[in-house]
């Protein structure tokens, strides 16, 4: 869990109830983290680049209670009630992505968002974001306070240029799940109605905004079904559901959307060839948007892929890449994607080739150049060319300690018959590990139990060698 710029971690609360209590007691707002440490990448960058940090740790002292709410679960009563709850919080807060930060009060009501993390921004700029919501907030608790020393009309302005000052750290429907506005503030938003005629202007918006929320979840409850065959996992179900919904849309967005949807059970049920279908189908449209396009033209290579159309799937790729031109960050994203999808595969030249060429063109240093770094690593490992993947290996830890890459380092020095270089790195693994031992976290106990247990097997390896 180190890594550059580290430093002491923050005191996280795990336990919401408790953390709110002392939140109210103290008059303290509230850093509510949904995270999912282990299976969210941004989630762990975000960690090691900005929580971990002096900055983030004195800027927030005493400001916040910090309250980690980390979407890993147990077996047990005990983890299914947790689960429950977790579940619920992010339900009520509108949290619908990892990693989410919602700001606030001391009662618990937002007044700030952050959803997901731009890689390599770093702990300054997140920082400034916590500040404009902070700022935002004092001004309208000061709106809050002179509009308790007035009544009627006047109050009800005051009351509007407060949520109207709100409501941008909150976002918008289509983010959330919901209007936030109308889900936190909807006592004061009444009150502004109660106040002013409904032929107002202030009026007309706010009438305007349940409207649309009103429409918004007309659509949504489309989707809630499909809740009910993700429970069950019956993508069949659900395809066939969507199927006879789509005709009766004449949303062209819920219609994109059912599409989707429709894409990804297709593949969860293993149908690759009626999903490429189905990409294709959609492709051929006239009017496409953007960003559905690049949606199924990544779904397209994708089941190329699982159908071993290897080929084809990477003259898809490089016509992408090349199509992409000076857009870096779309080229960047298509190689990135191609490396990913030919590692493990056969022959393992192709997949190094394409490892290589995308670390080639990231910034070094960044956190793509390490996920490149280590990944060429390991296909070099995998071709049995040890003395390829070493440096790389030494190159990713010179700059982040993993002891899983300690262990990966161990195995090729002990492939290669360096035996006591296999041993340093054994022990250095076992204790940066040993730091997980009593964590919090059941991600970090998860990860501590399987380096433990590979920590064993190449220990077994060193000390009872095989003559082969």
């Amino acid at each position: 869990m180190c890594g550059r710029g580290s430093a002491e971690e923050p005191y996280w609360s795990r336990d919401f109830d408790a953390a709110k209590a002392e939140a109210t007691a103290s008059g303290q707002s509230m850093f509510v983290l949904f995270t999912g440490h282990g299976w969210c990448h941004a989630c762990d960058v975000l960690e090691r680049e900005v929580f971990r940090t002096e900055q983030f740790i004195e800027f927030t002292e005493g400001k916040y209670k910090l309250i980690e709410l980390d979407y890993n679960f147990g077996d047990g009563p005990g983890e299914e009630r947790r689960e429950k709850k977790l579940m619920e919080l992010r339900s009520h807060y509108l949290a619908s992505a990892v990693p989410t930060v919602v700001l606030a009060d001391a009662d618990g009501r937002p007044y700030g968002y952050l959803t997901g993390y731009e890689v390599g921004s770093g702990p300054d700029a997140y920082i400034e974001l916590l500040t404009s919501a902070e700022r935002v907030r004092t001004r309208f608790r000061e709106l809050l306070k002179t509009a308790d020393r007035t009544s009627g009309t006047e109050r009800a302005r005051l009351l509007d240029e407060a949520l109207e000052v709100i409501s941008p750290m909150l976002g918008e429907i289509s983010e959330r799940g919901d209007d936030p506005l109308l889900k936190f503030y909807a006592p004061a938003i009444d009150e502004v109605l109660s106040s002013i005629d409904e032929i107002d202007p202030t009026a007309k918006r706010y009438i305007a905004l349940k409207d649309r929320r009103d429409n918004w979840a007309e659509g949504e409850a489309v989707f809630e079904r499909l809740e009910e065959f993700n429970a069950t996992k019956d993508w069949s179900g659900a395809i066939g559901y969507i199927d006879r919904c789509l005709p009766a849309t004449s949303s062209d967005s819920i219609r994109w959307r059912l599409e989707a949807a429709k894409q990804t059970y297709l593949e969860w049920d293993d149908r690759y060839e009626e999903a490429l279908s189905n990409s294709r189908r959609l492709l051929s449209e006239d009017g496409i948007r953007e960003q559905y396009r690049e949606r199924f033209l990544d779904r397209e290579s994708y089941n190329l892929f699982r159908l071993d159309r290897v080929d084809e799937a990477i003259k898809h790729y490089d016509k992408r890449i090349a199509d992409a031109g000076n857009d870096q960050e779309k080229r960047l994203r298509l190689l990135y994607w191609k490396a990913q999808m030919l590692h493990g595969r056969d022959p393992v030249s192709v997949s190094i080739e394409a490892w290589q060429r995308y670390r080639d063109q990231v910034e070094h240093g960044s956190d793509k150049w390490l996920t490149a770094t280590v990944l060429l690593a390991r296909e070099f490992q995998r071709n049995g060319s040890h003395e390829n993947a070493i440096p790389l290996f030494e190159e990713h830890l010179n700059a982040v300690l993993s002891s899983w890459v300690m262990l990966d380092a161990a195995a090729s020095h002990l492939a290669l018959g360096n035996r006591s270089r296999c041993r340093e790195y054994i022990e250095k693994a076992a204790e940066q590990n040993a730091k997980l031992k009593d964590s919090e976290r059941l991600s970090d106990q998860n990860h501590f139990a399987i380096v433990s247990e590979r920590i064993k097997e190449l220990t077994m390896e060193l000390d009872n060698p095989i003559d082969k």
